[in-house]
């Protein structure tokens, strides 16, 4: 059993969250170039589960409405970014561009965590659990936003008997 020093470790985490994160920005890139049929959020991937009861269950378990605005946004950042954070308006365009656009998010998050099987493969089990661990802590609440968000923005727009 091969045993690695405090500093050794740290070391190897800090290079790794560096790649870590170029990994995160070269998957957001990509993910914007996607052609838009990949963000439908009535496909597969995006659409609403029964166990999620129009997003509630993210309120139940994990108090969503508690934090979600205070956490940063791409387009907080880069002002060309479609923002997600407020519902400007409730018409028909907007709304179906801001859910390609929660489906987009959800999607970028979900590839990076998905993206630290890299570290399993090239370091091993310790490298790949603390990037892990690491894209979890820094993705999974994007993707709970998402998942709270569309199905309710879905359900307002059908009450209002607009099309999305």
């Amino acid at each position: 059993m091969r045993i690695i020093s405090k500093s050794s470790f740290l070391r190897k985490f800090a290079i790794y969250t560096g790649v870590f994160l170029f990994i995160s920005m070269i998957l957001t890139f990509v993910s914007t170039k996607l052609p838009e049929r990949y963000y439908r959020y009535n496909s597969w991937m995006y659409k609403e589960r029964n166990w999620e009861k129009g997003g509630e269950f993210y309120q139940d378990k994990f108090k969503v409405r508690a934090w979600k605005k205070k956490l940063p946004e791409l387009a907080d950042f880069i002002k060309s970014i479609f923002p997600k954070k407020f519902i400007k308006e409730f018409q028909g365009e907007f709304i179906a561009k801001y859910l390609m656009e929660s489906c987009k998010a959800e999607f970028t998050h979900w590839s990076i965590i998905f993206s630290t099987v890299i570290f399993l493969i090239f370091d091993g089990i310790t490298a790949f659990i603390s990037m892990l661990f690491l894209a979890i802590i820094l993705n999974f609440p994007f993707i709970i936003i998402q998942r709270y968000n569309r199905p309710r923005i879905i359900s307002i727009m059908k009450h209002k008997g607009t099309e999305v």
